[in-house]
């Protein structure tokens, strides 16, 4: 479950390394917005910048609608614009197969894995 201050890796190209959620979006819990603690030096993003952001996975079991469950060893976002359009171009591991269901096809068609 992802709350305010909760610390998330950043498992895409933008340059962010570590993000804290600050707002989790009440339409959507997959929605939320995040502050950027740590980036790398020549990112599209520097530490500090405010971003909207997609969950792609997490420690918390989370049921589909078929009665299966999917957990993660961490708990990880993309960064996204405010039309949820992701910034970087690659996403490293696996992600959520939850997602498909929703409108963020532009995640699942750039991930290399999907759990």
């Amino acid at each position: 479950m992802i709350l305010q201050k909760t610390l998330l890796t950043v498992s895409d190209n933008s340059g962010a390394r570590v993000a804290e959620c600050i707002k989790v979006s009440k339409r959507c819990s997959k929605f939320i917005t995040v502050v950027v603690k740590k980036a790398a030096a020549r990112g599209k993003v520097n530490k500090g910048d405010i971003f909207s952001g997609i969950i792609v996975r997490s420690k918390r079991l989370d049921p589909n609608a078929y009665g299966f469950t999917s957990n993660f060893g961490d708990n990880s976002v993309v960064l996204s614009k405010k039309n949820g359009e992701p910034i970087g171009t690659r996403i490293f591991g696996p992600v959520d197969k939850n997602l498909r269901n929703s409108s963020y096809m532009k995640i699942i068609s750039i991930a290399k894995r999907l759990i």
